[in-house]
């Protein structure tokens, strides 16, 4: 095993790589990287021009969306909106339950904050399904 490890390597760093070796095997992690290496290697056979090309295509497309998300500005609008989605459901878990009913239904009907929260929640919607 000596001589397989390598010449050119001093006694000590050569008994070094026998102590290294020998814990590896004892505790079954040298199976594990030759897999690893394996896996590795077959990772580097799959990848042909054919998809590389695939692959900087599809990086392409995503630095151009990334690109348009920011130049538009709706990167900074998602990002306000998971902070309100995140207020609304924080407020709601603290808020007591809704008194529910008929009642409780009309008054938030007539909630000028209700009424301009469900036009722009419609406004919305109504985009999503082609401008209607």
């Amino acid at each position: 095993m000596t001589d397989a490890i390598g010449a050119g390597l001093t006694a000590e760093q050569r008994a070094g790589v026998e102590r290294t070796v020998a814990a590896l095997l004892e505790a079954g992690d040298l199976d594990r990287l030759v897999a690893l290496a394996r896996i590795a290697g077959g990772a580097a056979d799959m990848l042909s021009d054919d998809i590389i090309a695939r692959l900087a295509e599809i990086a392409g497309e995503a630095l151009v969306l990334v690109d348009r998300l920011a130049r538009s500005g709706l990167a900074e609008r998602l990002v306000t909106l998971a902070d309100a989605v995140d207020r609304a459901a924080l407020r709601e878990q603290a808020a007591s339950a809704p008194a529910g009913g008929l009642g409780g239904l009309w008054r938030i009907l007539r909630d000028p904050a209700s009424q301009a929260a469900l036009r722009f929640a419609l406004g919305v919607l109504g985009e999503l399904r082609g401008g209607a």
